[in-house]
């Protein structure tokens, strides 16, 4: 039998040992779980690598290995598990094939030179000693299936944003992980260059498991439309577990918006939730759902009639 994906049950995870999700409890039912809003204390325990990884991994010995630190992100109690394996333990970073959002790369590197490092550090961790012909065999095949085997030639500085996305999607797949954890992939991309990591994102997770961020699921953008494919889909916002369940249940449920408020926090709140919508979080911080027929101009009238500051309010779902 095939390990759920994720498991949760009361899991804290913290961040540089402060707590950034207290408490989460999830359990998916499928093989691809996108998770929206909050989602970086998540994927940063789940890939082992820090959020925003510093120009510190350029100058490692290596240059195509992103450092994992310790004390970025961990599962600190409770439990939870990727695949069957224990991520407060870190037993799950063998299986995992990491995708940080625009992580640093060596310039000067080929992407023929960078997957074929990346495949070989993930191999030997993985299988101990490969053969350079089996190195080049995976990293060949993953260059081909996500799309950039014309590209491998090219040095990595002379690549576009897209193709940098997909680079790191290829070198997280070549060694043959069993899941993949990609984080934010398709944020900020319009166009024909959201369609080419949309397709190599499908690529990737095409034979394996996966969990994948994304900054939210508007319609009509690329992260909405990847969004709709998950079998698991939940929104995080302040630390807390907003929403989960089956792609069209969450999104049938109604808007959801991350809200910071400044000032006058409680009568805001009060306001809002007589107009019938749902928040949760605080003191500052807040994810809210809007009644049927609300938007972000009526949340913005009730702020200016109680005379509340609203710093954030972004969309969610």
């Amino acid at each position: 039998m095939t390990a759920t994906l994720l498991v949760a049950r009361a899991a804290r995870i913290a961040v540089d040992d402060v707590v950034a999700i207290p408490e989460l409890t999830l359990e998916t039912r499928g093989n691809r779980l996108v998770v929206a809003g909050h989602a970086s204390p998540l994927l940063c325990a789940l890939t082992g690598i820090a959020e925003g990884v510093g120009a510190a991994a350029q100058d490692a010995a290596v240059l195509g290995e992103i450092t994992r630190t310790p004390g970025a992100a961990r599962a600190t109690s409770g439990e939870l598990q990727l695949a069957g394996h224990d991520v407060v333990t870190r037993a799950h970073l063998a299986v995992v094939g990491a995708a940080p959002l625009d992580p640093p790369l060596p310039p000067d590197w080929t992407v023929e030179a960078y997957v074929l490092e990346t495949a070989r550090l993930g191999l030997v961790a993985r299988e101990g000693r490969v053969s350079r012909l089996e190195i080049m065999r995976r990293a060949t095949d993953a260059l081909a299936r996500l799309g950039l085997a014309g590209a491998r030639k090219k040095p990595i500085k002379s690549l576009h944003p897209a193709e940098r996305r997909v680079l790191v999607l290829a070198s997280a797949v070549a060694s043959g992980p069993s899941v993949l954890v990609a984080d934010r992939p398709l944020s900020g991309l319009e166009g024909q260059s959201a369609m080419f990591v949309h397709g190599a994102l499908e690529a990737a997770a095409s034979d394996r498991p996966a969990v994948i961020s994304v900054a939210q699921v508007a319609p009509g953008t690329a992260e909405g439309s990847f969004a709709r494919t998950a079998t698991d889909l939940a929104a995080i916002v302040s630390g807390e577990l907003s929403l989960f369940g089956a792609p069209a249940e969450v999104l049938a449920a109604g808007r959801v918006y991350r809200i910071t408020i400044r000032t006058n926090a409680d009568a805001l709140r009060a306001a809002l939730e007589a107009d019938g919508a749902k928040l949760s979080g605080g003191p500052t911080h807040f994810s809210m759902r809007l009644a049927e027929g609300q938007d972000a101009s009526r949340v913005l009238r009730l702020a200016s009639e109680v005379r509340s500051a609203v710093m954030d309010l972004v969309p969610i779902l």
